[in-house]
């Protein structure tokens, strides 16, 4: 099966749930193989179905930055996250690596992204002021802590 360029014919056998996983499912076995182009292509036609569920949202994203399609995979990031705000772990995720390859400006918005989704988690106030330290922003560090030590 190479492609399934008519699904049209699929979804109308199919309810749209079930069409929506059918191409979770084959978007997933493009990721599982590296193909992440159809693999996006297919997650796409899987939202089209069904767009209330936040994984599928999340694996669009790491398919889209695997491409380095960082204005989709955000997109897909934020709406994983608006669903459901347990996934708002993931920048915490994301900015942690891109700390490790010295990414501390991206690194940042990534944790400002968390802390807009889930503020009462404050302790990523610290890994903000650690960045803000590395890109020589001593004062807006100062203020990261001094809004930790207020919580």
């Amino acid at each position: 099966m190479d492609d399934i360029e008519n699904h049209a014919v699929l979804c109308n056998v199919l309810k749209a749930k079930k069409c929506g996983k059918f191409f979770r499912l084959y978007a997933g076995i493009f990721l599982k193989e590296g193909n992440f182009k159809k693999s996006v292509t297919n997650f796409n036609k899987a939202i089209f179905y069904v767009d209330n569920d936040p994984e599928y949202f999340l694996l669009k994203a790491d398919a889209c930055f695997a491409i380095n399609d960082f204005d989709n995979g955000v997109e897909s990031l934020n709406r994983a996250v608006t669903l459901d705000k347990n996934y708002a772990q993931y920048w915490v995720n994301m900015g942690d690596n891109l700390v490790k390859n010295g990414n501390f400006n991206d690194a940042l918005a990534a944790y400002e992204q968390y802390m807009i989704a889930a503020p009462e988690n404050r302790m990523v106030l610290k890994k903000i002021a650690e960045c803000y330290l590395k890109t020589g922003q001593v004062e807006a560090a100062k203020e990261a802590l001094n809004q930790l030590k207020q919580s």
